[in-house]
């Protein structure tokens, strides 16, 4: 059966999707790799070393000390060194599970595509061809079907694809990276089932495919996207690169160490006596790692509407900034200060006076720019005079907001 590359209307087929039609049935293909994945496959790595520092050193003591039998090992007499070698193994073993399966996870970014395929019956999803427990299989009946949308994730950079059936029910069919591969599928599909596109609210505009929700100019860091309901900033973490290459010297040090114990005359009495520091300073990496990953996949999320102004950060969890939300209709005024975080370092932060209160922290950013550009943002979208603060900083000598919001 020959199979011909179709393209949906007037939305160009993404490079990570291919689509097939037959007499029979339509195919899409869509491939999971993309530039993320080039980052996340060095994580899987450090966690590995982190796992093979311990192990290196249960192996040494059991080989210098316990080289014939089994009960030998059972009749150690120190129950400290017993404490000492459990817990040495039980850390050993959870970061080499930990890293097997980011192992596993990666492997599937690199290989597995998503597979939707359509006829006069259901459309069926699979991912394929390596299993993937995380994420299920979909299929929904043609029958049952009445419209498809797209809608940006609001907690991520996602978009998701859903189904609305006739019995009232929406369900979520695929999740994928751009608004450009949710709009493509959800409009190849409805052509193929010569349904209706019918406007949902909060769904993405398939006018302004190339620039989604009105995508105003930003510093490099920020994003900004506006539609009829909402105005969101997405700012990106930086500093992920210097925090990782820092995590990668500790770790190459502490493997170093676990090397040395492991090999030297005295491997029990050294582990009974290093093993303590050994782990505060392997707890130091553990969290190194942890804020280096953070730093470079997170998100600051902005998402200022009539009703509230609510700020999230995601997609690692990171416990030291909190989610909030502030009511619109409270809202007085909007000022960014600069402190003084260590010699010659600063932060700057973006504050709100409402109604109840006033110096209130909105947001924390590295540099200038990012403070005042969000900062006026929000001003220009609640219409908020820019009223003067002492101490605030002052804005850019090329004011790279004018005209920027004369359609508001």
């Amino acid at each position: 059966m020959s199979q011909e590359p179709i393209e949906s209307g007037e939305i160009e087929a993404p490079k990570s999707i291919q689509i097939h039609q037959s007499d029979a049935s339509l195919i899409i293909t869509r491939k999971w790799l993309d530039r993320k994945t080039i980052i996340y496959t060095f994580v899987p790595i450090a966690i590995i070393l982190f796992a093979i520092q311990p192990l290196f050193l249960i192996s040494n003591f059991i080989n210098n000390h316990f080289n014939e039998t089994l009960q030998d090992i059972i009749r150690i007499e120190d129950s400290n060194e017993v404490i000492w070698l459990g817990l040495v193994a039980l850390i050993g073993l959870l970061f080499l599970i930990t890293g097997i399966f980011f192992v596993y996870y990666i492997i599937t970014k690199w290989l597995n595509q998503t597979r939707i395929w359509a006829n006069e019956e259901e459309i069926l999803i699979n991912h394929q061809p390596l299993p993937c427990p995380w994420i299920r299989n979909k299929r929904v009946r043609k029958a049952n079907l009445e419209r498809l949308y797209a809608k940006r994730n609001q907690k991520n950079q996602s978009y998701d694809i859903y189904a609305n059936t006739y019995t009232g029910d929406d369900k979520k069919i695929i999740t994928v990276a751009t608004g450009k591969e949710a709009l493509f599928i959800e409009r190849t599909l409805e052509d193929y089932y010569n349904l209706e596109d019918q406007p949902q609210k909060g769904e993405i505009d398939p006018s302004n495919l190339t620039n989604p929700f009105h995508q105003i100019e930003a510093p490099r860091s920020i994003t900004v996207y506006q539609d009829d309901n909402q105005i969101q900033i997405n700012k990106k973490w930086n500093g992920g690169f210097i925090t990782a290459i820092f995590a990668i010297l500790l770790n190459t040090f502490l493997i170093i160490v676990a090397l040395l114990v492991a090999n030297s005359d005295n491997t029990g009495e050294n582990i009974s006596r290093l093993l303590p520091i050994f782990l505060l300073f392997l707890l130091f990496g553990i969290l190194t790692l942890y804020l280096a990953v953070a730093r470079w996949v997170n998100y600051t999320y902005i998402v200022a509407d009539n009703k509230l102004i609510t700020v999230t950060y995601g997609s690692v969890p990171f416990p030291f900034f909190k989610n909030q939300q502030i009511e619109a209709s409270q809202l007085k005024r909007l000022y960014s200060k600069q402190y003084s975080s260590g010699e010659n370092s600063y932060i700057y932060i973006v504050h709100i006076d409402t109604n109840q209160g006033s110096g209130e922290e909105l947001v924390k950013v590295s540099n200038r720019e990012e403070a005042l550009f969000i900062e006026r943002t929000l001003e220009n979208y609640y219409n908020i005079e820019d009223q003067p603060q002492e101490g605030e900083i002052s804005e850019l000598e090329n004011n790279v907001w004018d005209g920027l919001f004369g359609n508001q």
